[in-house]
């Protein structure tokens, strides 16, 4: 191998690297930050930046797997993945039930708090994709499942201060103020919240379930705050 082929290898090298570090780098904020994410700089503050955030990382991902399929030639193991059919299937039928809306634009775009329209459902679509298509091993997931168990415990240390009555969030918007029933969360209202406790509950039995022993030391002290705000 003379000179130069061996620094096309080391700048592809590089370039792969990089490209990996990217996608990795924007899975875990997917799964372990995104639920996090709140800003008081807008009319709703739960919902739009977690959407928002979730466009700009898979725009990322899609874009550093491209380049690793087209300018790398990496092959991706996309093949006799069980979910893809069901995935393409709904997908086709959201993309026909907004080609036929009688509200194409909230169709397209959503409504002004949530973002649900095609866009939102399609990215959650290649969501699923790419996690299925781009965690290597076990261990990396179960790497960002801790992570995620770890973003809920957080939440849910957040659940108990409003509980107690500290609301963080309550001056972003001022008509929900001193209003009974309508507290704000991290993740918008108490039913999304439910939704997304069980999820991240799923996942604390297994690890409390597992031989491991690291597993069970982890939710020793993860799951306590995890189940708490439930019970309160």
């Amino acid at each position: 191998m003379n000179k130069a082929s061996a620094s096309v290898a080391k700048q592809e090298k590089l370039i792969a690297f990089i490209l990996q570090r990217s996608i990795d780098i924007s899975l875990f904020f997917l799964i372990a930050v995104v639920p996090l994410v709140v800003t008081p700089y807008g009319l709703d503050y739960w919902y739009r930046p977690k959407v928002d955030c979730i466009f700009g990382l898979l725009l990322v991902i899609g874009a550093s797997v491209a380049i690793k399929r087209l300018g790398l030639k990496e092959h991706f193991g996309l093949k006799g993945n069980p979910l893809l059919i069901p995935l393409l299937a709904y997908g086709i039928s959201a993309v026909l039930s907004t080609i036929f809306s009688i509200a194409p634009e909230i169709s397209i775009s959503g409504d002004l708090f949530r973002e649900e329209g095609i866009f939102t459902i399609l990215s959650y679509i290649c969501l699923t994709i790419f996690f299925s298509m781009l965690v290597p091993s076990q261990q990396h997931a179960q790497a960002l499942i801790k992570w995620l168990l770890i973003s809920g415990a957080l939440i849910s240390l957040y659940a108990m201060l409003q509980y107690f009555g500290y609301n963080p969030t309550e001056h972003f918007l001022h008509f929900m103020r001193h209003r009974e029933g309508r507290v704000g969360s991290t993740m918008g209202n108490p039913i999304f919240w439910e939704n997304f406790w069980f999820s991240c509950s799923l996942f604390s039995w297994h690890f409390t379930l597992t031989p491991l022993r690291k597993g069970k030391k982890f939710c020793c002290w993860q799951e306590a705050p995890l189940r708490l705000p439930h019970s309160l």
